[in-house]
């Protein structure tokens, strides 16, 4: 590594969107010392305007941090980032890289392989909570990979969420985290499915919705989030494409007891939604939500 090792305890964060943003906004607040990078140049300005720190561009290209957090849209950004860094191995101190993005387990596998022989630990480390829970710092943190790795970025975890599970071996984070989405697109893409049902049956779409919100189907999974949902038309709240991409995680993982083609109707309807143009709307949107 080029120039004198860096072994302060600043935490890297980069990827500063819907879910990174707030988290580390949270992590400075709790007296973290963070250093912010994205490509989006206006986020981060906001965040330096209340205080964050703008990563020094030498130390970001080389990686000079213990710990960095990555926050980042797809597995895809997130190779590009690291395979971007000159990573060269450095006896003074370890580094760890810990991995909010979703990603597929086979891809967590690889990206601990690339960098632990540039002396980098890779752990992946999925949140649930959406917006609203890295906001609140109330989010379900899942990690895996070394044991050392999860004790360097431990501390900045049960700030970032109020409930942290460490689960063992790189990639039963990954899993963890495939299967959650599974429970929670499938309860929207059955709703969805039920409205759709409804309106081919000719049923009236406000009685479909009174029903459904009020009676056995009722749940916090819709409850929360389809007001603002049905105010903006579909196009706020868990888009299409995110879902088809979380989903595609499912690569190892099957339900088990449950027809195989559950799995597959699902991903069907919403590739038949983001074919009809409506890839950033959000999953209900299969559904012909009243107004769309």
């Amino acid at each position: 590594m080029n120039g004198s090792p860096v072994i302060d305890d600043t935490i890297l964060f980069v990827g500063l969107g819907r879910m990174g943003g707030p988290v580390a906004l949270r992590l400075a607040q709790a007296g973290f010392d963070i250093h912010i990078y994205d490509v989006d140049r206006a986020v981060v300005g906001q965040l330096a305007a209340r205080g964050l720190i703008e990563a020094p561009a030498d130390r970001l290209a080389h990686l000079r941090y213990r710990r960095t957090l990555l926050c980042l849209p797809d597995p895809g950004v997130v190779a590009g980032f690291l395979e971007g860094r000159s990573l060269e191995r450095d006896a003074g101190y370890s580094r760890t890289v810990a991995d909010f993005t979703t990603v597929a387990p086979s891809f967590a596998g690889h990206m601990q392989r690339v960098l632990i022989d540039q002396g980098v630990d890779y752990l992946d480390v999925p949140l649930s909570g959406g917006e609203a829970g890295a906001a609140s710092g109330k989010l379900v943190v899942m990690a895996s990979g070394s044991r050392a790795g999860f004790a360097q970025v431990e501390p900045a975890l049960r700030v970032a969420g109020n409930i942290v599970h460490y689960l063992g071996e790189i990639g039963a984070a990954s899993r963890m985290k495939a299967i959650n989405q599974f429970v929670y697109l499938a309860y929207n893409a059955c709703f969805a499915a039920g409205l759709s049902m409804a309106k081919t049956a000719g049923l009236p779409e406000a009685v479909t919705l009174d029903v459904l919100r009020n009676g056995a189907p009722r749940h916090p999974l819709i409850e929360d989030r389809l007001d603002k949902v049905l105010a903006s038309g579909g196009k706020e709240g868990f888009a299409i494409w995110r879902c088809l991409k979380d989903l595609n995680c499912l690569e190892d993982v099957q339900p088990s007891g449950l027809p195989g083609s559950l799995l597959d109707a699902i991903k069907l309807a919403l590739e038949e939604a983001k074919a009809d143009g409506l890839g950033s709307h959000d999953i209900l949107a299969i559904g012909a939500l009243p107004d769309m």
